[in-house]
């Protein structure tokens, strides 16, 4: 019947209506000067379509890897499944909001070189693939350490 009532004060982060304000409430407005618009993407300010492309990409992680994972000769859902890992997007958990730790072990948080690499299920089958093929370079007790699966 009644709207829950929400204790506010518990709040740490701003609204962005005061940020917003907290930036704008000390700008001056002159009339006699006509308002410009400048795009900060470019050197010279004005927009231009391909500008805009490029600053989809900003921040964005490149890879050597790409040419490697779209080759033809693997199927579709391989490509899909490297792609992720290269993103960093593989993950066991399904629930919303996503919990970062590892729903297998519930040690280590969730992530591809933890899927792949630190989880003890997966150094244990790359260590019998590696008794298989006799290849020992595959024994994770060899690799050097990192903390990425990117190359």
């Amino acid at each position: 019947m009644y709207p829950e009532y929400h204790d506010t004060s518990k709040f740490q982060h701003p609204s962005p209506a005061a940020v917003l304000w907290i930036i704008v409430r000390e700008a001056s407005l002159n009339p006699e000067i006509a308002d410009t618009i400048r795009w900060k993407w470019t050197a010279s300010g004005e927009y231009f379509a391909a500008s805009t492309y490029r600053a989809q990409f900003f921040g964005s992680v490149t890879t050597k890897l790409q040419s490697l994972i779209w080759k033809p000769w693997a199927r579709p859902k391989c490509n899909f499944f490297a792609w992720l890992i290269i993103k960093n997007r593989v993950w066991m958990s399904r629930d919303w909001p996503r919990i970062d730790v590892c729903p297998l072990c519930r040690i280590e948080s969730e992530s591809a070189q933890h899927l792949l690499v630190t989880f003890h299920v997966t150094r244990r089958v790359w260590t019998q693939i590696a008794e298989w093929v006799h290849y020992h370079q595959l024994i994770p007790s060899h690799w050097d350490i990192t903390h990425s699966v990117k190359y």
